[in-house]
């Protein structure tokens, strides 16, 4: 017999004794719900998280909650009279949530039993695996539509409308596209070949300084509070405003700081005007390094009072009436240090090649790795200057899930930026906070 069976056994013994010397009100008000959550090899059964459940295990009427009280895994609960069923759960990776890996078990093959036995509610953690939700990358026929206005004179090209099928973790892969069409101030979007069986979280979006996240000066807003909208449910119309500090505004004048645009550098060097003249002081190669704080679409374990419809996804509960707790999982911009690399290397007539490497942390150490290549050429006009993006390439990695690695081919575009030359130094500045320093290499 091995050390942990001995263990077990007088423990049991133990155990035993002590009932037996328990006052006749016990035995009669009371059951005593006796077993082993027996888990595999090199777990420690006093890590298992024990709930029993009066009749059925889903809905789940909570009487009674504990744990194992040896490594062997032997726990004794006691509750009102009635047939139960005992669950347990063993959080593996401690996220705080039930997830791949993790392991549970039932007594009874999850049909109630009653009291009897010091062993009857035993059972073996097993581990879990959890299902897989549909995902939204297939196409349909459905369609999702609607007029887009803004703020009195905001700049309103390069507005996009987005559509993310529930769930949202893998929005970038699965999410569909389309230009607002703008015809003076007020634009029309059309977003197809969306499946009419999923929910979509619908955003229309202006990403001004070419970052592919939410900052300053950003125009957005989501369709419907930001709540599902299924294909063919009529026009989703939306009002956007500017993105500041996390807030959203509808005026130009509301945002904070809005009548303090400082003073920009004058640039040096020569310019392309459409196209014409020579590389000037931005000819050559340049390289970039920064760890700062930038926002990131992040999903977040809440958990919530009683259902929390509508706000996320569920991944278990727990409780019974006035009690019931859901956990949620809940995707939220959040401010994250974001390790961005640069290099962009400038031709003599205006052509450039830029290429972008951002990572933040995700959860725990997996991180996310976006690696970006733009191409194109250079077109400048006073203080300013724009890249007219002909092609590149993007993707993403993800150090926990390689299948959830994506990667596209980038369209034509552009981003508009103030900057300056200072001897080796080029300075580019933008909305939402954007001042990156290069070097020339």
């Amino acid at each position: 017999m091995s050390n942990r069976s001995r263990l077990a056994v007088l423990t049991a013994s133990t155990a035993l004794a002590l009932l037996s010397t328990a006052g006749p009100s016990l035995a009669q008000d009371m059951s005593s719900l006796g077993g082993f959550a027996r888990t595999p090899d090199g777990f420690d059964g006093r890590d298992v998280q024990l709930k029993a459940c009066l009749g059925t295990a889903d809905p789940c009427d909570q009487k009674a909650t504990g744990r194992p009280f040896n490594e062997g895994g032997m726990f004794s609960l006691q509750g009102p009279r009635g047939d139960y069923v005992v669950t347990g759960w063993l959080d593996v990776d401690r996220d705080g949530k039930l997830s791949d890996g993790d392991l549970t078990g039932v007594s009874g093959g999850g049909a109630p039993l009653p009291p009897g036995g010091m062993t009857k509610y035993s059972f073996d953690m097993k581990p879990v695996t959890m299902p897989r939700p549909s995902r939204g990358g297939g196409r349909g026929e459905g369609t999702i539509h609607g007029i887009v206005t803004g703020p009195a004179g905001a700049n309103m090209d390069r507005l996009v409308a987005v559509a993310c099928p529930e769930p949202l973790d893998n929005c970038n892969a699965d999410s569909v596209m389309a230009p607002v069409r703008m015809n003076g101030d007020q634009g029309r979007y059309r977003i197809e070949n969306l499946r009419p069986d999923l929910g979509y979280v619908v955003m229309v979006w202006q990403d001004n300084d070419g970052d592919d996240s939410p900052s300053d000066g950003d125009l957005m807003r989501s369709a419907n509070n930001g709540e599902p909208v299924m294909p063919g449910s009529g026009p989703q119309d939306v009002r956007v405003g500017v993105f500041h500090g996390g807030k959203i505004y509808g005026r130009l004048e509301a945002v904070p700081g809005a009548d303090a645009s400082p003073p920009q550098e004058k640039p040096t060097g020569g310019s392309w005007e459409q196209g014409g003249g020579s590389g000037g002081g931005m000819t050559g190669s340049w390289s970039q390094s920064s760890s700062v704080a930038e926002l990131i679409m992040m999903p977040k374990v809440k958990v919530m009072p009683g259902s929390a419809p509508g706000i996320g996804t569920a991944v278990g509960s727990m409780g019974s009436g006035g009690s019931h707790v859901t956990t949620m999982i809940v995707n939220e911009y959040a401010s994250v240090p974001v390790n961005r690399r640069m290099t962009l290397d400038v031709q003599s007539d205006g052509a450039f090649r830029w290429m972008i490497t951002r990572s933040h942390t995700a959860s725990g150490s997996c991180r996310i790795t976006v690696r970006e290549e733009k191409a194109g050429r250079l077109q400048m006009s006073g203080g300013q200057v724009t890249f007219a993006i002909s092609g590149g390439s993007a993707s993403s990695e993800n150090s926990c899930k390689p299948s959830g690695d994506t990667s596209t081919t980038r369209g034509s575009s552009s981003e508009s930026y103030d900057y300056s030359v200072a001897g080796s130094t080029l300075r580019i500045r933008g909305s939402g906070g954007v001042n990156w320093v290069f070097n020339r290499r």
